[in-house]
């Protein structure tokens, strides 16, 4: 019965599972079907060859997203908030050059990078410095 609970919280999710497992006799809410559908395991996925960018809107004009998709398989592979890459990812080899370094000042590799040509905050630094 669990299998086919979780099968039906595949196909329909939540309400409309619920409202079909009724359907077959059995009473359970749509957070039953949706907890039975996260407990699935994952599924096992090759890496992806060819990925493809694109952007998409969650309200129209207001909220971007970018879109990873697999372009031979065309299936989703992540989807990142906002539509912009960070300033910071052309710093990222040198910042990680001078940990490697033994540089753990973020501060002092701020300064280095701003006249290179880095036009954000020392927070950001920071920030990847803690990751």
């Amino acid at each position: 019965m669990r299998s086919t609970l979780a099968a039906v919280g595949l196909a329909l999710a939540g309400r409309a599972g619920a409202r079909l497992a009724s359907v077959f006799g059995a009473s359970v809410s749509r957070s039953t079907v949706l907890r039975l559908v996260e407990a699935l395991p994952d599924l096992e996925v090759p890496a992806p060859r060819v990925v493809g960018v694109d952007e998409y809107a969650t309200r129209k004009g207001r909220h971007y997203g970018t879109v990873l998709v697999d372009v031979e398989s065309r299936r989703p592979v992540d989807m990142l908030p906002g539509r912009e890459a960070s300033r910071l990812d052309a710093f990222k080899p040198y910042l990680d050059d001078r940990w490697n370094q033994g540089c753990t000042n973020a501060w002092r590799v701020w300064e280095e990078i701003v006249p290179l040509g880095y036009q954000c905050s020392y927070q950001r630094v920071r920030a990847y410095f803690r990751e």
